[in-house]
């Protein structure tokens, strides 16, 4: 995104500069344009990756019968803070902890929504 940015900065310092015929006013709009570019993706990037650990996780029970769908659920977990500040200081710092502990998260979501359906058509029996 930074690379279309600049191709984008340059595009528009062109056209700036052609337009009010000064090769300065070009300039200027093209480093402001880069600027802003690497602040909003770089600094979005380098915050999402510190912040942010999404995990989705699909399931699908098929019965064995018929091989048709009994459930099928979807679950999106961004991040796990709660764990996280749960781990030693030295392991919060690494990524895989952030995916381990968002994943153990999701799938408890997901056989916590799979249980409760079991028991709602086990009743029906």
């Amino acid at each position: 995104m930074i690379g279309l940015g600049v191709v984008e900065a340059v595009a528009q310092g062109i056209l700036a500069a052609k337009l009010i015929d000064n090769t300065w006013v070009g300039i200027a709009f093209a480093v402001e344009e880069i600027a802003q570019e690497v602040l909003v993706w770089g600094g979005g990037s380098y915050l999402f990756n510190k912040y942010y650990a999404p995990v989705t996780l699909e399931a699908q029970l098929i019965s064995t019968l018929d091989g048709k769908s009994i459930w099928t659920d979807t679950v999106f977990v961004g991040v796990d803070k709660k764990a996280i500040e749960a781990l030693p200081e030295e392991d919060r710092k690494k990524k895989e902890n952030h995916l381990h502990l968002t994943a153990k998260k999701a799938f408890g979501e997901l056989t916590s929504d799979l249980d409760k359906t079991a028991k709602r058509n086990l009743r029906k029996l």
